[in-house]
């Protein structure tokens, strides 16, 4: 038992171990069933491109039994998958992004991913905590906290279930006082049923970052507890805002089999922007890159 004790101690202490100068903007843990109780953990997050350093060609993630005594503690290694630019931006802005050694914020999408047996009489906590969380206008940032970022899953109704978050835009670029509207894209089994609900934004030990308000993290923010859709108007003063999301999922029987937290990063801008109306003649034509709203209304990227 003392050995037991002296291994978790150790697990917990690597745990608050400064990493990588990283700042973290959001993230999720996904999770798919390979077979035979073995299953694909994918860690996907993203990181603000000011002070970044490369990611390092692994990474640890922990997996924690959270019922009774079935199995021990362990860490897994996971390997670097991808490092790639998603900054939403135009593609003139695009080569002037942090990401590209210039002023303009650039998001970084890094994904690592390993293959795990996981005992199925256990219910597990799967754990990334590394680097910080970044210097987000909706968090107290004074004593850099952590980043910690949760999935939980209950192998024990059977391994055929997985759970892949497949939104298109992970850090929405969007201006001071747009109205926001936002799609959680989860990728579920058939049968298969998730509920989502705001959350706590967490640090070490699994607790609430300083500062963010479960909530209300932007005022006036909704979440559709059904479809996943965030709707709020972007807050007047620019930065870069955080949105935690805890999702509930389901098998076919409605037993919950998982829970992940997918942390949502917002960066809010001030945009300069004008309308041009046509009134007449019609648009009868326009480049790929320009969005036509109507007959005489177009939006274009400059």
């Amino acid at each position: 038992m003392r050995g037991l004790k002296l291994f978790l101690i150790l697990i917990t202490a690597s745990l608050t171990l400064p990493g990588v100068a990283n700042h973290v903007i959001g993230g999720n843990i996904s999770y798919e069933c390979l077979g035979a109780d073995m299953y694909g953990i994918t860690l996907t997050y993203y990181k603000d491109c000011y002070g970044s350093t490369s990611p390092t060609p692994t990474d640890n993630i922990f997996f924690f039994p959270t019922s009774g005594a079935c199995a021990l503690a362990f860490s897994a290694q996971a390997d670097l998958l991808s490092e790639v630019e998603v900054s939403d931006l135009c593609a003139t802005e695009l080569v002037n992004s942090s990401c590209n050694g210039g002023i303009i914020p650039g998001v970084n999408e890094v994904t690592y991913y390993v293959e795990v047996y996981l005992d199925p009489t256990c219910a597990w906590d799967i754990v990334w905590n590394a680097s910080d969380w970044a210097q987000m206008a909706n968090i107290d940032y004074s004593g850099l906290p952590n980043a910690y970022i949760l999935t939980h899953l209950n192998p024990a109704f059977g391994c055929g279930d997985s759970a892949i978050i497949s939104t298109p835009v992970d850090v929405p670029y969007v201006c001071v006082g747009e109205a926001v509207s936002h799609q959680i894209t989860l990728d579920l089994p058939a049968g298969y049923t998730a509920d989502f609900n705001l959350g706590n934004l967490l640090t070490d030990a699994g607790a609430n970052t300083p500062g963010y308000n479960a909530a209300e993290p932007i005022a006036g923010i909704t979440i559709n507890t059904v479809t996943g859709q965030i709707d709020f108007t972007a807050p007047i003063i620019f930065g870069t805002y955080v949105v935690a999301v805890e999702i509930n999922i389901y098998d076919a029987g409605g037993n919950l089999v998982g829970t992940m937290i997918e942390n949502i990063g917002f960066e809010v801008r001030a945009c300069i922007g004008s309308t041009t109306e046509f009134v007449i003649p019609e648009i009868t034509s326009a480049h790929p890159d320009v969005i036509l709203i109507s007959d005489n209304e177009a939006s274009v990227c400059v």
